[in-house]
């Protein structure tokens, strides 16, 4: 799992890039997922 933070999501939490099969994108907040498909963790 490739993980991406960018300066403008910090304070929103990490923007985390999913391969499971196919790419899929979302927000790790707190080690909850709380946007698209994403794994914590």
């Amino acid at each position: 799992m490739m993980r991406y933070m960018a300066p403008e999501l910090t304070r929103l939490g990490n923007f985390t890039k999913v391969t499971l099969g196919h790419p899929s994108w979302g927000f790790e907040w707190n080690g909850h997922c709380v946007y698209f498909n994403c794994v914590s963790g």
